[in-house]
């Protein structure tokens, strides 16, 4: 564990050296350029050399942006729904009994319930969304309630969503 912490220490460490050499040479870079454009005959360095020199300026800010990160590629949020049903959707069934019912405004109103249960050792909060509104109406009548529908797990991040829910 602690040779981790030192790696990734070092590693850090030499993020940082190589941001402030390209820092320090670009910042050296740029103001010898100018005086070049200014004055074609300073210090007596060929064009030639500047152009050389400046592409390897722009390969180390290259080299910064990889070593930090810039060019990962990040996960669409672009997804397609009978992609999301086969990978993260199964067909559950529980049973409940400390529940929240809430309600949306949407389309003449919907209730559906909030819980939390144990999922793979964790405690997560579930939604529950029915199906059909008449399940939805007999939530005010019930204590315990038994439901079954496709549970979708999106990560631990997120809240697991019983979606198409009917009460059994």
């Amino acid at each position: 564990m602690f040779a981790e912490k030192m790696v990734t220490f070092f590693r850090f460490l030499s993020k940082i050296v190589l941001l402030i050499c390209t820092l320090f040479l670009g910042f050296g870079y740029s103001i010898a350029l100018s005086e070049k454009i200014q004055r074609p005959s300073f210090k007596n360095l060929p064009t030639s050399e500047f152009i050389i020199f400046g592409i390897i300026i722009i390969g180390l800010i290259y080299l910064n942006l990889l070593v930090f990160g810039f060019f990962k590629k990040q996960k669409s949020s672009e997804f397609s729904l009978s992609e999301t049903d086969k990978s993260n959707s199964a067909k559950r069934e529980f049973e409940i009994v400390n529940y929240d019912i809430l309600s949306t405004g949407a389309d003449g109103g919907h209730k559906y319930i909030s819980t939390e249960i144990l999922e793979k050792g964790k405690l997560r909060r579930l939604i529950i969304l029915f199906e059909n509104k008449s399940d939805e109406n007999q939530l005010e009548q019930r204590k315990v309630l038994k439901i079954c529908g496709d549970l979708f797990d999106e990560g631990i991040q997120q809240d697991l969503i019983l979606n198409n829910a009917k009460i059994i």
